[in-house]
């Protein structure tokens, strides 16, 4: 068992303390030369100094290391923050309307209208509080190959929602521009917080004269995250100078983003889950 303790804050604009557990374990399991392994880690980041968590340094969870059936970095928490986007304006007649400016040159060209309207994006920032635990039953089959059966079980949560606070004079700035909006500090949508499982079997083959290991493994992830749209646009008709425009605007921003995690996977690694 190791407990460690990350830190930032030498200089820049980064600050930040990460604490962190980490326990392993090797068992004998139901018969000569078997092995069970249990792995577990839990890692906190804490901001420091007022300052906020930049999306780098934040938790995005998976991979071979983590969660056998997801993507590297692919598992975490999705946020709805409020912002801006810029949608071309239309004539009546379906022509783009356009207006005269001076290019870089000083030359006379036509331009595109755009308009601003609000809307809630759909981001992953990544978590503040990651939990991995990993279990394995190792078979000896021939000199350098194992088979395994695995489990593993992750969460990567937003716990200090503070650090993705938005400024309070941001927020007042985009009521005042779109009153019927109602921007509102960022929040997670539910589901995607939720822990993710995979499991499955692996076939490990110690390759000679190298440090690692060959693995090839398929994995079945009986948790996943599904959400039919995690897109939210929804415009006010009355902003828009015509139904042409308000079409364009809700069939760009407005389409459906959908968010689905592979049930099943089969994949080729080098290197160790624990």
């Amino acid at each position: 068992m190791a407990v460690t303790a990350g830190f930032a804050g030498l200089g820049g604009d980064v600050h930040y303390v990460e604490p962190g557990v980490e326990f392993k374990s090797f068992r004998r399991g139901l018969r000569p030369r078997h092995v069970i392994g249990v792995h577990f880690s839990g890692h906190v980041l804490l901001a420091t100094d007022g300052l906020s968590l930049p999306p780098f340094v934040r938790y995005q969870m998976g991979g071979e290391a983590e969660l056998r059936g997801f993507d590297n970095g692919s598992t975490g928490p999705i946020v709805s923050v409020p912002g801006t986007a810029q949608v071309d304006v239309f004539n009546n007649d379906g022509s783009p309307r356009t207006v005269t400016v001076l290019d870089p040159n000083g030359n006379h060209v036509r331009q595109q209208v755009t308009m601003p309207v609000a809307l809630d994006r759909a981001l992953a920032p990544g978590g503040d509080t990651k939990l991995v635990a990993n279990i394995e039953y190792r078979i000896p089959l021939i000199r350098w190959i194992e088979l395994v059966a695995f489990d593993d079980i992750g969460s990567n949560r937003i716990r200090f929602a503070d650090q993705l606070r938005l400024t309070r004079s941001y927020l007042d700035v985009l009521n005042f521009s779109f009153p019927d909006f109602g921007a509102t500090q960022p929040h997670t949508i539910a589901n995607t917080a939720r822990p993710r499982m995979s499991t499955g079997l692996e076939l490990r083959v110690r390759v000679p004269r190298m440090q690692l290991p060959l693995r090839v493994y398929w994995a079945y992830n009986p948790w996943i995250v599904r959400e039919g749209n995690v897109n939210f646009f929804a415009p006010d008709r009355a902003a828009f100078p015509n139904k042409l425009t308000f079409d364009n605007a809700a069939s760009t921003l407005g389409a459906p983003i959908r968010y689905a995690e592979p049930r099943n996977s089969i994949r080729v690694s080098i290197g160790r889950t624990f």
